[in-house]
């Protein structure tokens, strides 16, 4: 999604599971740096053997302090 779709929207916080250069997704900390939004990523490999699990504690913590703490 586009960073102005996303604006409109109202996103204020993005978790991103697909971080990295690696993967041709400009979607990095970078690309959101123009916009008010608190930003959290994960830089995962798009391959079915990839570990995920191991990010799941601290993308739900992530997730809980945003619940817990709106902006």
């Amino acid at each position: 999604m586009d960073r102005y779709k996303l604006k409109t929207m109202g996103i204020t916080h993005i978790l991103n599971a697909a971080e990295g250069e690696w993967n041709n997704v400009d979607t990095g900390a970078e690309y959101y740096k123009d916009m008010d939004v608190n930003y959290y990523g994960i830089t995962a490999e798009d391959v079915p053997t990839f570990n995920l699990s191991q990010y799941f504690y601290s993308a739900a913590e992530y997730i809980h302090q945003t619940l817990r703490n709106p902006e």
